[in-house]
């Protein structure tokens, strides 16, 4: 008898996330301090610098303009008008370059004009959605959804968010249908774990078990609705499929029973954060009978390898046709329980391994338990459960909500198409080319979408948290991103404009990207400073990237 799959998520620190705004009457003089003083504004936002390539695509078509009167004989090659305007567009003949060719058809006396059709490239800028979760130097919470800055989704937003019509199917344990993140986002599902009829009753696919609804959150949670979480895609709708029980177990059966369902109802991508090892001669065929249906209906499967840490076959990740997800950590690494082997295809962030374990490294999502219908019923910007774990689950369901983005800018692309992208912009992480512990490497979203030019600042700064008590917080984390290593100074003042502290770090001291240094609240004597507002000033070695923030110090 086949041993039950579980899904491939440990919540090993169940985590809510709850507000912690101090809302203390000292804090009335510092913002009269704050309005009074003359540097720069305190409210800051974390701005991530993706790796953005230039592009370097020839063109292949001469834009040409006729004269009025000209004979027409001589565009008799041409591959069509530009709409709305008499504007050819001509092929460019074998051999010759785009200036070449279009310097011949200038000379022509019946050409006003000839230019090479050039290709352009969407100039992709940052968007910050307004969920508290997603941006904890706002609110004073050190939790944050590193992993969607990680994959650049942040910047990708601005080219695409997603689309409604991507229907995602979660299956799994279900979803919880009254989370506020969640359930204007939610379509018809299906229970099909102990059900002989799969006729949908008025709560079917509701989760009992909570990684379902984890699973959820991070394809497509409610986003800039300033609640809770962002999701990976804003849009898209989610399917709650579920065929694992509350133990989290579930059968060959159920699942491609709930694959068919899914592929029939109208599902585009179906999220497989499931497994188990082989325990037979042969791989379960029911579930390669469900996933090749699933293909035969340009629907994307895409499944977690499994947690176990070693290079032990997982299916339905191992099977052909299946995008099988590894699971990177904070540093673009390997997560030390991700299975590896051959049949790795990708990889995207799912949470540090045990060893490294943290609110700060794990992946915050949506989440159920017994007691989630208290505050689904109360409401209110912190309503829901939320909770903090890691897994390849987690990987699998951020390629899912890439994929959802990526359909949804591409939505005439099959299958094929929307996995090689995937594959094709990942980033190399491992050794060059596809290898057996990341695959193709970790997903690039904004890479995805053709690796746009990016707009981005110099410098960018913030601190967390903010207020910063040194009796109980320790120390606040001052952040700042470069776009290359550079020599660093940081200093605090205070409102009198009092040197108070300061640091320098050499160029081997940082990196490109994100650098993060922290101060305990202390003077250069070691003393803890007083209450009041103090500003950290940031200058680089390039002269004019500096800037200058606000800490409030609250004993």
């Amino acid at each position: 008898m086949r041993r039950p799959y579980v899904p491939w998520g440990h919540i090993s620190d169940f985590e809510e996330v709850k507000n912690s705004m101090k809302y203390l009457t000292s804090l009335v003089p510092i913002f009269i301090w704050l309005i009074l003083f003359s540097l720069p504004a305190w409210a800051s936002e974390p701005i991530l610098v993706p790796r953005a390539q230039p592009k370097t695509r020839q063109a292949t078509e001469i834009l040409i303009k006729l004269k009025p009167g000209a004979d027409r004989k001589i565009i008799a090659q041409s591959r069509g008008q530009v709409r709305g305007l008499e504007i050819e567009r001509m092929p460019i003949p074998a051999g010759q370059t785009p200036n070449f060719s279009a310097g011949r058809w200038q000379r022509k006396t019946e050409v006003a004009w000839a230019q090479p059709n050039y290709w352009r490239y969407a100039l992709a800028t940052e968007v910050v959605p307004d969920d508290p979760y997603y941006r904890p130097e706002r609110n004073q919470r050190q939790y944050q959804q590193w992993y969607l800055p990680k994959i650049n989704a942040n910047f990708a937003w601005s080219i695409c968010k997603g689309n409604d019509g991507i229907v995602i199917a979660v299956v799994d344990s279900g979803v919880d249908l009254d989370h506020p993140d969640l359930k204007d986002r939610l379509v018809q599902g299906v229970t099909i774990v102990n059900q002989e009829n799969y006729t949908p009753p008025s709560r079917s696919g509701m989760d009992d078990n909570g990684h379902g609804t984890h699973v959820a959150g991070i394809i497509a949670a409610m986003t800039n609705n300033n609640l809770g979480i962002s999701g990976c895609s804003w849009a898209g709708r989610i399917m709650p499929i579920k065929v694992l029980n509350k133990e989290g177990e579930g059968t060959d059966a159920d699942i491609a029973a709930g694959i068919t369902w899914a592929v029939d109802a109208g599902a585009r991508i179906i999220n497989l954060s499931l497994g188990g090892p082989l325990e037979g001669e042969n791989p379960p065929q029911v579930l390669q009978a469900a996933i090749d249906y699933a293909y035969g209906h340009n629907c994307l499967v895409i499944a977690a390898t499994g947690n176990s840490g070693d290079n032990v076959k997982h299916y339905p990740a191992a099977f052909p046709r299946v995008l099988a997800i590894a699971a990177t950590n904070p540093w673009d690494q390997r997560a030390s329980y991700s299975t590896f082997g051959p049949d790795i295809d990708i990889a995207a962030p799912g949470g540090a391994g045990e060893e490294a374990f943290s609110k700060e490294t794990g992946i915050l999502s949506t989440y159920w338990n017994e007691n989630s219908w208290i505050t689904d019923f109360i409401g209110g910007s912190e309503a829901g459960e939320y909770a903090i774990t890691a897994g390849t689950s987690m990987a699998a369901a951020l390629v899912s909500g890439a994929a959802a983005v990526i359909w949804a800018y591409h939505n005439e692309w099959t299958v094929d198409q929307i996995e090689n992208q995937l594959k094709s912009t990942a980033l190399d992480i491992g050794p060059a080319g596809a290898d057996e512990e990341t695959g193709s490497g970790r997903i690039d979203l904004l890479a995805a979408l053709g690796n746009p030019s990016v707009e981005r600042p110099d410098l960018t700064v913030y601190n967390y948290p903010n207020p910063f008590n040194p009796d109980q917080d320790r120390v606040t984390q001052i952040v700042f991103l470069l776009g290359e290593p550079r020599k660093v100074d940081i200093r605090i003042y205070d409102v009198s404009r009092d040197l108070v502290w300061e640091r320098s770090f050499s160029v081997s001291e940082t990196v490109a990207g994100k650098n993060i240094k922290a101060w305990d609240g202390r003077n250069g004597a070691g003393e803890v400073v007083a209450n009041g507002a103090y500003f950290f000033r940031i200058t680089t070695d390039n002269g004019p990237a500096s800037q200058t923030k606000v800490i409030a110090v609250l004993r």
